[in-house]
């Protein structure tokens, strides 16, 4: 069951937000990159829900092995939430810069970028789940 906190309220309505100015056509990006990013936003948001819910429950269980030991190993509910709301902003900016101007490989890059970042947060929600359920029953094994 998912926690809703203030916090994660919060970055489900930035995130919200964002996707929405995405998909009514205020962002100055392609009607294909928007629904890339649009995607990616919304994952995000599920990678931010999900690890949430698993340190709401377990928070001495959950150990934190991504995004470059940013957080620590034992991040809070509020370093999550600010982790996956800064994340989103910067996909964005990324995005943006990326879709500037008129350059060869321009498309290509767009494209390499949004989905190579896709597959990754895919991977880490499955991943995170997956590694939760065998790791919870260690963790619950060894306390």
């Amino acid at each position: 069951m998912i926690r809703l906190t203030k916090g994660t309220a919060l970055c489900a309505l930035l995130a919200a937000c964002l996707n929405l100015s995405l998909l009514s056509g205020c962002a100055p990006l392609s009607s294909e990159t928007r629904v890339e990013e649009g995607v990616w936003q919304a994952v995000n948001v599920v990678d931010a829900l999900q690890t949430v819910s698993i340190v709401g429950e377990h928070p001495d269980c959950f150990a934190e092995i991504g995004e470059f030991g940013i957080n620590g190993q034992h991040p809070d509910n509020a370093q999550i939430e600010a982790y996956h709301v800064a994340y989103g902003f910067i996909h964005y900016g990324v995005t943006w810069l990326l879709s500037l101007g008129d350059w060869r490989g321009q498309r290509w890059a767009l494209r390499f970028w949004e989905g190579l970042t896709l597959v990754d947060t895919s991977v880490a929600v499955a991943g995170s789940n997956q590694a939760w359920v065998n790791g919870h029953t260690h963790c619950v094994g060894a306390n």
